[in-house]
């Protein structure tokens, strides 16, 4: 087995990192370099800006990221006021967590749903997990009248 990239006239190793596919691992027959440009050529031909875009779009729930944080409309009692200067900076957040969601109304199928999914920058996001109490269990009568304002104002921006 040859550990050279199978690329022609280059000579670099091959990449050695497989990938787990139905139980089998399966080795990546290009250097890190030509693997790269390979999956930018992919995501390219799909229509996607570049590798990361394509990548989210497969993902459960990034694919509803969007280019802005949401709570530029003050969803969070505070308009965001953040410059937004890389895609990075921007986050997917559910709006039920997944330990409540099942509690409020939120089954299986509609978690990772457009209507409890929103985009918040990483300060927001943050603020958000904090105020909210996130990775609570249950919350307490303020925190939940909170929660609920939230809900009522996203349902009725869309």
């Amino acid at each position: 087995m040859s550990h050279i990239c199978e690329v022609r006239g280059c000579n670099n190793q091959k990449a050695t990192a497989g990938t787990q596919k139905n139980g089998n691992t399966i080795y990546r027959s290009r250097c890190k370099m030509h693997f790269a440009m390979y999956n930018e050529n992919v995501a390219k031909q799909a229509g996607f800006a570049d590798v990361n875009d394509y990548k989210n779009s497969k993902h459960e729930y990034r694919w509803a990221r969007k280019t802005y944080c949401e709570n530029v409309d003050g969803r969070l009692g505070f308009r965001c006021t953040t410059t937004i200067m890389l895609a990075a900076q921007l986050e997917v957040d559910h709006i039920y967590p997944k330990n409540r969601a099942k509690f409020n109304g939120y089954y299986s199928e509609d978690y990772n749903s457009a209507k409890n999914l929103h985009t918040l920058c990483s300060c927001c996001h943050k603020y958000k997990t904090v105020t909210y109490k996130d990775h609570a269990n249950t919350l307490d009568s303020q925190t939940e009248a909170l929660l609920n304002k939230l809900i009522k104002f996203i349902a009725n921006k869309n």
